[in-house]
Parts: structure tokens; sequence; C-alpha cells
């Protein structure tokens, strides 16, 4: 019998996992939420689509209270959020 896995990028079913504990990840543009996932800890973080400004270009995701940038892929520790860097 084939099985076959259905995986979003927010949240694995607590049914596969005995951990109970989520990390939130928030990207935002200009202070507001652009998108939202909720990670497991030690969880493959994937990125949003680009957003878009007008005139400006996308530079890519600062992770707030320091310099470093997201990562498609990024294993993901703890809570935190992003900022939109625009050129």
């Amino acid at each position: 019998t084939k099985k076959e896995a259905v995986c979003r990028k927010t949240v694995l079913l607590e049914q596969y996992s005995d951990k109970q504990e989520y990390c939130v990840v928030e990207f935002l543009v200009n202070g507001t939420i652009y998108d939202k996932y909720t990670i497991y800890p030690g969880g493959s973080l994937s990125l949003p689509p680009e957003p878009k400004a007008e005139g400006h270009v996308f530079r890519g995701w600062k992770r707030m209270g320091s310099q470093g940038l997201a990562l498609d892929g990024m294993c993901v520790e703890e809570s935190m959020s992003f900022q939109a860097e625009f050129l």
C-alpha cells in the first residue's frame, strides 16, 4: 500500500509527535503581520511569498533584534519575528 504524506508548512499534526510546544514565526511588512506560522521546535521554516512594495526591491526577511536574515529551510528553535527589508 502506498502511503502519501500531506504536509503544510504551518503545523504538523500532534498525533505524529510527542512535542506539545510550538514556536510562532511572524513575518511583518511595515509593522503589519504579512504571514504567521506555527512550527514545532526543530522544524524547518518555509519562507512566505515575497511581498511587493511599489518602487522598492525586496531584499529579504530580517530577524527583529538581530542582523540575521531568514533562510528557507532554516531550523526553528524559538519563536521569532522577521521584518521585510526593501531597497
